[in-house]
Order: structure tokens, then C-alpha cells, then sequence
């Protein structure tokens, strides 16, 4: 029951992050520099893998809706998702956790700007009383 609970926003919130985070499209512009749009060109997704059984189907009904986009998705641990979005390698990361002290210490010291966080759920307790 909590799982199903959590599975729409988590859906919602993914395919929100995906849309406004798509990549490079394929054409140049006068300065051979390449255009951004939300449906088409290349994105890159780290994804904890605890949430392989839910994000998965997120990612199959994305390239269904958008073909135009080059979706990659790499599964790993939370450490691992965290590391390569510090690095740089990645813009998009789904991870059940905030920075750990270690990571949040790096970017401090590297003056890097914060990340944009979204919650995607948060737990809840839900009591339904049978009116009869």
C-alpha cells in the first residue's frame, strides 16, 4: 500500500525532471553552437537502482511519448549517482537521500553551486476507517 502511495509523485515528479532537463538537439545555429530543446537532442539519467521497478516504466512511457530524445539510463548505487552528478558526467540524478557530509563537504570546498532538489515523496501514515 505505502508502495503505490509513493508511485504517483514519484512519476510525476521524474517525468517533470526529465522534460526540463533534456539535452543537446541536433542542430547548430549560426555560431556552431548546438540548440536545447524539451524534445529532442540526448539525456543522460542516473537513477538509484532501488527505484528500478518504478522508474523503469517512467522511462518506457518517456521514449514512447518523445522518440526524438536519445534516453540513456544508468542504474547504481545512491554513492555512485551522487558521485558522477558531482563530476559532472550527468544532470539528471534520482537518489532517496540528501548529500552525505563527505559530498557535501566537496562542494563546499570546490565552491560549487548548489543542485536543484526536488522532493519526490515523502513518507506518510494514511488511517481508513470502514464507515459501516
Amino acid at each position: 500500500m505505502k508502495n503505490n502511495f509513493l508511485l504517483i509523485p514519484v512519476i510525476l515528479i521524474s517525468i517533470l525532471l526529465i522534460l526540463t532537463n533534456c539535452g543537446e538537439k541536433k542542430t547548430t545555429t549560426d555560431n556552431n553552437e548546438t540548440t536545447e530543446t524539451d524534445t529532442s537532442g540526448e539525456l543522460l539519467v542516473l537513477c538509484d537502482s532501488s527505484y528500478l521497478s518504478v522508474m523503469d516504466h517512467v522511462f518506457d512511457k518517456y521514449r514512447a511519448k518523445y522518440p526524438d530524445v536519445e534516453l540513456t539510463v544508468i542504474y547504481g548505487s545512491a554513492r555512485f549517482v551522487m558521485a558522477n552528478l558531482l563530476s559532472g558526467k550527468t544532470r539528471v540524478a534520482i537518489v532517496g537521500r540528501d548529500f552525505s557530509e563527505d559530498e557535501d563537504s566537496l562542494l563546499k570546498h570546490y565552491n560549487v553551486t548548489p543542485f536543484k532538489q526536488i522532493d519526490i515523496a515523502n513518507d506518510a501514515i494514511v488511517f481508513f476507517k470502514n464507515p459501516k
